[in-house]
C-alpha cells in the first residue's frame, strides 16, 4: 500500500488508471493493442511495464486489471472456451442454441432470424447467432 500521502497525487492516479485500462484492453480488445501502446507512449508510459508492486501506480493499475480479468474468467461469456458444453473454442455456443427462423423463412417474428450478408466474392452467407448464451453472463458491476 502507498503510505506517503503525496503518492496519492492526481498524476499517480492517472498512471494507475492508464495501466488498468491498458492491461484490460490487451485482454479483451487485443486487436487494438498497437493503438493503445502508442497512446501509452504518448503519455510517457511503458506498455510493457508488468509490475504488480502495490507501492507503484503502475503496479496498482496492473493489479486492478488482473482482478477484473480474473473476476470475469468464469462469468458465462465463454471467452476462454472453458464453460461446460464448450469445445474449447472461445465464445463457442455451449448452450446448443439453434434458431427457429432460417435466413429464408421467418416462422416466429418474435425470435431472432439470421440474415444474409455479402461474402465480398459475389456470394452470400448467413452467420449464426454470435452469443446465444449471453443471458447466462454474470455482470461484473451490476449485482
Amino acid at each position: 500500500m502507498i503510505e506517503d500521502k503525496k503518492e496519492y497525487s492526481l498524476s499517480n492516479k492517472e498512471i494507475a488508471i492508464s495501466y488498468a485500462v491498458c492491461e484490460t484492453i490487451k485482454e479483451y480488445y487485443y486487436s487494438d493493442v498497437e493503438m493503445f501502446a502508442n497512446f501509452m507512449k504518448d503519455l510517457g508510459l511503458d506498455l510493457l511495464n508488468n509490475s504488480l508492486h502495490p507501492n507503484t501506480p503502475e503496479g496498482i493499475g496492473n493489479l486492478a486489471a488482473k482482478s477484473v480479468i480474473e473476476a470475469c474468467k468464469s462469468d458465462g461469456s465463454n471467452q476462454y472456451g472453458e464453460e461446460e458444453g464448450s469445445n474449447g473454442e472461445s465464445y463457442f455456443n455451449y448452450v446448443g442454441y439453434q434458431p427457429i427462423n432460417s435466413p429464408d423463412k421467418n416462422i416466429d417474428p418474435n425470435l431472432w432470424q439470421p440474415k444474409y450478408f455479402s461474402d465480398g466474392k459475389g456470394g452470400t452467407y448467413a452467420p449464426g447467432c454470435l452469443t446465444p448464451f449471453w443471458d447466462k453472463v454474470e455482470p461484473l458491476a451490476l449485482k
